[in-house]
């Protein structure tokens, strides 16, 4: 099932930019058991306040400066994480995977539709090439077990860069989501210095079990730019191109 949501300020009300927001789904995600054999899927779109003229003024401005497209959401004033709990609800062990992909301003990126798009046409599925943007560990459980799990803010920063290599300066996503940029920067050799890196607005989350199992998030936010929306105001809704990858050379 896939599920696309403008999430509210359910559970707001921070009184600091450091003090982070959650957003939980509508509900939980369940994947594993008779009719739920597959992928169980949900979008979240955060919530963000459009840009005001004075905003794109000083963006114009400071971008100028840099010579760089700046993004209105930066992943250095935006920070996410994903808290999840994970139950096994099954009668025998089982493995839980978790994906997340998403979304910036400037691009999309969404392996579990890549991949649906080449079996539809009948194309052989490489996954390596077809990688989603942050992948943990898969997690066995026992029949009755629970697991608490997070995706860290750097892991989500680290997919932030990785989005941008891939959809703006043509980085092979088998490079850069494979290697940490800390360790191995290989793929990165076109991303500029000094290149403002666009946070994700919105994100992708996949979960599939091999035993009927439950997952249960919140996302995570800290607004450091204090960019999160409020009361009346106007929601930022970008409708960023999605990734897709070079068409297969012909054969000779």
């Amino acid at each position: 099932m896939n599920r696309a949501l403008t999430l509210s300020l359910v559970l707001a009300g921070a009184c600091s930019a450091n003090e982070p927001v959650y957003f939980p789904p509508m509900a939980p995600l369940e994947s594993g058991g008779g009719a739920m054999a597959g992928a169980a899927a949900v979008t979240l779109a955060v919530p963000f306040r459009t840009p005001s003229d004075e905003d794109r003024a000083a963006l114009d401005a400071e971008g100028q400066k840099l010579g760089q497209q700046l993004p209105w959401l930066r992943s250095d004033r935006v920070s996410l994480s994903l808290l999840y709990t994970i139950t096994n609800l099954g009668d025998g062990q089982g493995t839980a995977r978790l994906e997340v992909d998403g979304a910036s301003e400037f691009a999309s990126y969404d392996a579990g539709a890549l991949r649906a798009a080449a079996m539809m046409a009948n194309q052989q599925v490489d996954e390596e090439a077809l990688l989603a943007l942050i992948r943990p560990t898969p997690i066995t459980l026992a029949p009755g077990e629970v697991q608490r799990g997070i995706v860290r803010e750097d892991d989500f920063d680290e997919a932030a860069l990785d989005l941008d290599a891939i959809a703006r300066f043509g980085a092979v996503p088998a490079s850069v989501l494979i290697n940490l940029s800390s360790v191995n920067p290989i793929g990165l050799e076109m991303v500029p210095p000094g290149h403002v890196r666009p946070a994700l607005f919105q994100v992708n989350v996949r979960f599939t079990a091999t035993q009927h199992m439950r997952m249960e998030f919140l996302l995570r936010v800290r607004d450091e730019g204090r960019q999160l929306a409020k009361g009346a105001d106007v929601v930022y809704t970008p409708n960023p191109p999605g990734y897709m990858p070079p068409a297969p050379m012909p054969m000779p």
